[in-house]
């Protein structure tokens, strides 16, 4: 395929704050031969003119201006513009580290896989300062067994798929980001992706997960995130999956999200998601619930 080798994909909305640090993170990998597609969706600040001057200081950007239609939308509009033998993302106020691209490339090519994930590293931006926070690693099992793994995961763990390098051939069968979902599309996409490919696994922290209140998904409360999850979930279990079924894996959901919003001292989110899987899922059967509300409990007793 001619074109450069790897295709970053950037999605940005109202971004000029952050994009230009995690465009130049892409720019200065040690590896080269790429091209950065920042897919502006629509921002009404100056995103479009900071794109324009990264466009023309450097010419593997490549400024792709939408309506706004949300970051599977622009992320889509950036595989389908994508001219790379290879795909990565990156949302316009995270980071790589300098060799993320080149040690993921390595590893493609050293274990014949379609798709590399790398750890995160975590941090936060204090007076100016870049703070460090904690790290995550992916897990690594084999292909047969990593959909039923996705599948399980706990929602804090997305975050991994934001480091993905796929094969080009992985999205060559229309393979897409879900329009339709708020949130939980990272995990949908590669829940997709694991049915037919294959996946290995950088074991560093080469990517910088930036934590701030104005997030994509800072917004997305626990109830309407509970609700993309069901669906998810709705969409890619069936008889060929191996593991809990769905019935099981639903009840799981409720519990995490009633524990999630229990954490966060959301009561009325915990009542809606209780009043709902009491008769949706069934929850009263399950230990874990009691636990739950145990905990609850002893919480606002000690705060008392």
């Amino acid at each position: 395929m001619s074109g450069p080798l790897i295709s970053v994909i950037m999605p940005a909305y109202n971004a000029e704050a952050t994009l230009e640090d995690s465009a130049r993170s892409v720019l200065n990998q040690t590896f080269d031969d790429l091209e950065l597609i920042i897919v502006d969706d629509g921002s009404k600040d100056g995103t479009a003119d900071l794109c324009q001057r990264l466009e023309a200081e450097d010419n593997r950007v490549i400024h792709l201006r939408c309506q706004n239609g949300g970051v599977s939308r622009a992320r889509n509009a950036g595989i389908d513009k994508a001219k790379g033998g290879h795909l990565a993302f990156l949302d316009a106020d995270d980071l790589y580290a300098p060799s993320k691209l080149e040690k993921q490339l390595n590893r493609l090519e050293d274990s014949g896989a379609d798709i590399v994930t790398t750890g995160i590293r975590r941090f936060v931006v204090e007076h100016g300062e870049r703070k460090w926070l904690g790290e995550s690693y992916p897990p690594d099992l084999g292909s047969a067994a990593y959909q039923t793994l996705l599948l399980d995961m706990d929602t804090t763990k997305y975050v991994i798929f934001n480091t993905v390098l796929a094969r080009r051939e992985v999205f060559e069968n229309g393979l897409r980001y879900d329009p339709s979902l708020k949130t939980g599309e990272d995990w949908d996409i590669w829940i997709r992706a694991a049915l037919n490919n294959s996946f290995a696994t950088v074991n560093e922290p080469l990517f910088y997960y930036r934590k701030h209140a104005n997030s994509a998904t800072a917004g997305y409360g626990n109830w309407m995130t509970l609700n993309s999850h069901l669906r998810i979930l709705e969409k890619n279990v069936s008889e060929t999956v191996t593991g809990a079924s769905l019935r099981k894996r639903r009840e799981g959901k409720y519990l995490e999200f009633l524990g999630h919003s229990a954490y966060s001292k959301n009561y009325p989110e915990f009542i809606k998601i209780l009043r709902k899987g009491l008769f949706d899922a069934h929850l009263y059967k399950r230990k874990r619930l009691y636990e739950v509300a145990k905990d609850l409990i002893l919480n606002n007793i000690r705060r008392g």
